[in-house]
């Protein structure tokens, strides 16, 4: 009687300092500002989220954690490569349509814009990479990150040997030039039809929707973290 009457005094104490835990609390009230804006966006377009089923509401998680994902991926990658969130999105989707994928394109991004920086501090490999495509340094670097893929991209679309056209595409794009092939096959015409299609169909994304989605994101991670410390701290009162 003894022993259930400590486990459950541990018990309950267990529920008291899981309200009063500072760790838990304030991890909550910082996710609760960021929830804030979204539940104030679902309510705005007329969502009522109390009133739904949970057979209605499981698409709609499912649609939450998908633009958290997807934004998210668009956001970091607009990060790590100077491109806006529209150019990523939508080059991701000319890529994806072409047989490759977001993270080989992210991949190549970066190489190509290290060997343009490369070619301007006067590397000699860099250089002879570029001019090899008719292309200058000086006419690179005054285009944006997505202008100098369709520029590169228009030149070895144009080389006719395709063991030629893989040198090209990995002197600037790295291993990643391989798979990109078929994307840069497209040329600038192809690519830029590709990018009107994406936002034709609504699959480029603002920087504005890919902000909030990475912020949801993180959002939705910290509570998931709140929530083990929770069941933690539960689980090490009632172990005993």
């Amino acid at each position: 009687m003894a022993k259930a009457s400590a486990s459950g005094i541990k018990a309950g104490r267990a529920y008291v300092e899981l309200g009063v835990d500072d760790r838990f609390t304030k991890a909550l009230r910082a996710a609760q500002a960021r929830l804030q804006a979204f539940g104030n966006a679902v309510r705005n377009i007329g969502l009522g989220l109390t009133a739904v089923a949970a057979a209605a509401s499981a698409p709609f998680v499912a649609s939450v954690k998908l633009f958290s994902d997807f934004g998210d991926a668009i956001d970091k990658a607009s990060v790590r490569t100077g491109l806006s969130a529209e150019a990523v999105s939508e080059l991701g989707f000319a890529a994806e349509q072409s047989g490759t994928d977001l993270k080989s394109l992210e991949k190549g991004l970066r190489v190509m814009q290290r060997t343009v920086v490369q070619a301007a501090e006067g590397s000699d490999a860099a250089q002879e990479a570029i001019a090899d495509l008719g292309l200058s340094v000086e006419r690179l670097r005054a285009l944006s990150p997505d202008e100098q893929f369709a520029a590169i991209a228009d030149r070895i679309a144009a080389i006719a040997d395709p063991a030629e056209r893989a040198t090209a595409a990995m002197r600037i794009f790295g291993r990643a030039g391989a798979s990109l092939i078929p994307l840069l096959a497209e040329g600038a015409s192809g690519i830029a039809t590709l990018r009107q299609q994406a936002r034709d169909f609504g699959i480029s994304v603002s920087g504005k929707d890919a902000k909030a989605a990475a912020v949801l994101n993180d959002t939705l991670n910290l509570l998931g973290l709140a929530a083990k410390a929770a069941s933690f701290q539960i689980g090490a009162a009632l172990a005993p």
